[in-house]
C-alpha cells in the first residue's frame, strides 16, 4: 500500500483525498483482554492521532463488539458501514488490517467501494492507504493480510473447540449454566480471571427451586400446575429480587435435563459431570416416567393411546400428550 505523505503542508494533497476531509474511525474489540496489544484505547488514540497528522477530521470513532470471523455475525460492523454511506463520509480509519476483519466478504465490500471512488481506506498504524488508483501490487499486500488473519482465525476457532471438548471430558459442561446454576470464573495465582476455566456452581435458591419442581411433578401435578405454584410460593434471588417467572416448556425442558442428576450432553455425547447435583439418579428417572413412559404417582391410570409421548409442539417442543374429555350427562 502506498504511503501517506501530508505531515509536510506544502506539499500538494494527493489526489485521492479530495476536498472532503471527513473521516470515520471503525475500532473493533474482539475480546475483553485484547492481549495482542491492539486494545480498545490504543486503537482509539492512534486514529485521532493519525487523522490530526494527516490533516483528517474525525466525524466519529465506531466501537465494535463483535467477532470479524463470520461476516453474516457482525450487525454492529454493517450499521458503522451504513453509517458512512448514508452521510457520504470520504474516509474510513483503521488501526491495522487485522481489525478489518477476518473474512473474506467484509473485505470485499470495502474494496468494491473503495475502487468505485467512494472511500478511501486507511490503516493508521502504517500510515498505509488503499485509494481508487492504488497499484494491484498495494491489494495484494491486502490480499495476504486478510487471508492471513481468516487462517487465523480458522486457527482460533479449532483450538477453541479443543478446549471445549478438553473441559466436557473432565466433566465441565464448556457452556452456560442451566437454570438454578451458574457460571463462576477461576481467579489465578496472578490474581487474574481465567475465562476458560470456570466451574458451575449452584445459585442460593437453585437446589430448592428445581428440587421443588421435581416433587411436586413426582405428585401428578401437570406443567400448569407446577408453573402456578412456584409463582405462588414467590421466591426471591440472593439480592432480594423476586425469581422471574418460569413458562411450562422451561419447566419442562428442566425436569427432562439430565444435568440435575450430574450428567449432560455437549456435541453430540454424554459426559458424567463433576457439578454438584439436586436430585438423584432414581428421582430423574421418576420424573422422566411422567412424560409418556408411564403414568405419574398418584395419577388414574387410563388407556395408553398409539403415538403416546412420540409428537412434540412444533413452537416449545413439549410432547403433545392424550387427554381425553368425557361430557356428563
Amino acid at each position: 500500500m502506498s504511503k501517506i505523505a501530508m505531515k509536510n503542508p506544502e506539499l500538494p494533497a494527493p489526489e485521492w483525498m479530495a476536498a472532503d476531509r471527513r473521516a470515520i474511525g471503525i475500532v473493533r474489540v474482539s475480546t475483553s483482554k485484547q492481549g495482542d496489544g491492539n486494545s480498545p484505547g490504543i486503537q482509539r488514540d492512534g486514529i485521532g492521532r493519525y487523522a490530526r497528522e494527516h490533516g483528517l477530521s474525525l466525524v466519529a470513532v465506531e466501537e465494535i463488539h463483535e467477532s470479524g470471523k463470520d461476516a453474516d455475525d457482525r450487525p454492529e460492523f454493517n450499521r458503522a458501514l451504513e453509517r458512512v454511506r448514508t452521510e457520504k463520509v470520504r474516509h474510513i480509519i483503521f488501526w491495522v488490517t487485522d481489525r478489518i476483519g477476518r473474512n473474506m466478504t467484509d473485505y470485499e465490500r470495502l474494496e468494491k467501494a473503495v475502487r468505485s471512488g467512494l472511500v478511501v481506506l486507511h490503516i493508521a498504524a502504517d500510515g498505509r492507504v488503499l485509494h481508487r488508483g492504488s497499484p494491484d501490487g498495494d491489494w495484494l499486500a491486502a490480499d495476504l493480510s486478510t487471508l492471513t488473519a481468516k487462517h487465523y482465525a480458522r486457527d482460533l476457532r479449532r483450538r477453541s473447540y479443543e478446549g471445549m471438548t478438553r473441559r466436557a471430558e473432565s466433566g465441565f459442561l464448556p457452556a452456560k449454566a442451566p437454570f438454578g446454576y451458574q457460571n463462576r470464573k477461576q481467579i489465578g495465582a496472578d490474581g487474574q480471571v481465567r475465562d476458560r476455566e470456570g466451574i458451575i456452581i449452584p445459585r442460593s435458591w437453585g437446589r430448592e427451586v428445581v428440587r421443588r419442581m421435581y416433587e411436586l411433578r413426582a405428585e401428578g401435578l401437570s406443567l400448569s400446575a407446577i408453573h402456578e405454584a412456584l409463582a405462588s410460593e414467590r421466591r426471591v434471588d440472593e439480592d432480594g429480587r423476586p425469581l422471574p417467572t418460569v413458562g411450562r416448556s422451561r419447566i419442562e425442558r428442566i425436569l427432562k435435563d439430565p444435568f440435575y442428576k450430574g450428567e449432560f450432553h455437549w456435541n453430540g455425547r454424554r459426559y458424567q459431570g463433576q457439578h454438584e447435583t439436586f436430585v438423584s439418579a432414581d428421582e430423574w428417572e421418576r420424573v422422566q416416567e411422567t412424560f409418556g413412559c408411564g403414568p405419574a404417582a398418584g395419577r388414574r391410570r387410563q388407556r395408553t393411546p398409539a403415538l403416546a409421548g412420540f409428537l412434540k409442539c412444533g413452537e416449545c417442543g413439549c410432547q403433545i400428550t392424550y387427554d381425553p374429555k368425557t361430557k356428563r350427562g
